[in-house]
């Protein structure tokens, strides 16, 4: 998708694919705004066809205003959700919320977090996939999530670069 506004993806399942992103927010025809994102069920993004294929169920090049709310995303082949412009987008107030984060097959980021602005992430599970905020990232909130696979370094690392970090339940000290 790109420069699309005032979409929204209700339901239904994306999987199976070999290789390929699931959704990709890419700036080559403008910024993607005002997006949502609600029960979508992302599973099984592969990468036996082509290894070094980078493969992630949502990507965001360039998009403003994205939510991702009651979904499920497992089995990514790269990474699960990863917030990252480039090549001159701007990625910025994102909210993930209610939704259940499983693994990626490389073992990266079932949730990356990078050089966006204003995120909320409240609400989630993740289990057996590390998130990630990188210190680029600006005005990112984290607030009563389940970090079932996060060890104490990468809990650290989450609460010293996420803005505000409370009420999350880690099975390590933060």
């Amino acid at each position: 998708m790109s420069g699309v506004n005032d979409v929204q993806v209700i339901g239904g399942e994306i999987g199976n694919i070999d290789p390929g992103d699931g959704i990709h927010f890419n700036n080559q025809y403008g910024r993607s705004t005002n997006i949502v994102i609600d029960g979508l069920y992302m599973h099984d993004l592969n990468r036996t066809r082509d290894t070094s294929a980078h493969n992630d169920g949502i990507q965001t090049g360039d998009v403003d205003g994205l939510t991702i709310r009651n979904s499920i995303f497992t089995n990514s082949g790269t990474q699960g959700v990863f917030l990252n412009p480039y090549n001159g987008g701007v990625t910025s107030n994102v909210l993930v919320e209610n939704n259940f984060l499983g693994s990626a097959q490389l073992g990266y980021n079932i949730l990356n977090v990078r050089a966006v602005s204003n995120v909320v992430v409240r609400n989630n599970s993740f289990a057996g996939g590390d998130f990630y905020i990188g210190p680029e990232a600006v005005n990112v909130d984290v607030y009563n999530n389940i970090l079932a696979s996060s060890s104490s370094s990468d809990c650290s690392t989450l609460a010293n670069n996420a803005d505000a970090f409370s009420n999350n339940l880690s099975t390590s000290s933060c």
